[in-house]
């Protein structure tokens, strides 16, 4: 399908400022290829707040800086396709738009993690980019879909978690100003370590129970879980299934064993973790427990007790535009 009009997505700050860059020489060479072009600039929460500024959309939650309900924003019609520039929350905020249905996504890494760009091969120059608008292949890749507590359904592209790794999510987002870096996880991350509460929770695959004692969930649809972290090594974006990384660490030492063990893409050697696919997960908490959740890197609010998160593979359900080498 040929492409005429576009919209860009951008998270300018992304990348210390290379995102609004990117988007800059990505406009003006589709604008020299005769294709029109529409721009739509998001942020992403600041602390206590969510971090928009005038004419922009934030890019997770609300005041509290929990994306209790995720963006909602606005693609005009007629859209032949949306390139979004960020990071992971930058295609998570294009993915739970109102349009429907949506455009292919072209995604452009700018961000600090770029899981699912880089899963996907995308381009990074703006060269590039401009030749997949013109010549890239449409490909459908699977998504998330995912409700707890209440809250509206919502769906992710990289991952959904409950346990100490959305508890470090949540950490991070309360204490950001402005864009995240590598280093802003350091001390987030030795904070949640020293306070973290091992509440067991219950986990279903396709109506089969998982083994018991797990502390930490994180229902992937990508190998990458951020950054050089690989939770789940045979998951594939577009093969209908989603996988399950399991922790069932109980102590301090046996979380960073099985960090170091996602570091080294060695999750499926490790005991302490449990693997396992399917279509539909369902993480329930248990009495008396509270437990952080999160969804493509933003904090998605808690658990409480009894409470169920069920994260469903919506088979194909995204259309990304790719390089023809990727």
């Amino acid at each position: 399908m040929p492409v005429r009009s576009v919209l860009i997505v951008v998270n300018p700050a992304a990348g210390r400022g290379r995102a609004g860059i990117l988007a800059d020489k990505v406009e003006f060479l589709a604008r020299e290829a005769g294709i029109s072009i529409g721009r739509l600039t998001i942020s992403p929460p600041a602390k206590g707040g969510s971090g928009a500024g005038a004419g922009k959309v934030p890019a997770g939650g609300g005041a509290s800086g929990l994306m209790d309900s995720p963006p909602r924003i606005a693609i005009p019609p007629g859209a032949d396709a949306v390139i979004a520039i960020g990071g992971d929350g930058t295609l998570n905020a294009v993915v739970n738009s109102a349009a429907d249905p949506l455009p292919p996504i072209l995604p452009v890494p700018a961000g600090t993690s770029n899981s699912v760009a880089r899963e996907l091969g995308a381009p990074a120059d703006p060269a590039a980019v401009a030749r997949a608008l013109i010549c890239g292949i449409e490909r459908r890749v699977d998504a998330i879909e995912w409700k707890s507590g209440g809250r509206p359904a919502a769906r992710a592209l990289l991952c959904v978690s409950a346990g100490f790794d959305a508890a470090v999510v949540h950490a991070v987002s309360g204490a950001r100003r402005g864009t995240a870096s590598y280093l802003s996880y350091a001390g987030p991350i030795l904070r949640t370590l020293a306070g973290f509460r091992f509440d067991a929770m219950e986990i279903e695959a396709d109506g089969s129970p998982v083994v018991g004692g797990i502390t930490t969930a994180i229902v992937c649809n990508t190998r990458r879980y951020g950054g050089p972290l690989v939770a789940a090594p045979s998951a594939v974006p577009d093969d209908g299934r989603l996988d399950l990384c399991a922790v069932r660490a109980g102590s301090r030492t046996g979380l960073v064993l099985c960090g170091l063990a996602a570091l080294l893409s060695r999750t499926d050697k490790s005991d302490r973790i449990r693997l396992a696919r399917g279509e539909v997960f369902r993480i329930t908490s248990l009495p008396a427990s509270r437990i952080p959740v999160q969804a493509d890197g933003e904090a998605a609010g808690f658990l409480s007790g009894g409470e169920t998160l069920e994260a469903r593979c919506l088979r194909g359900d995204v259309r990304v535009l790719v390089p023809p080498e990727a």
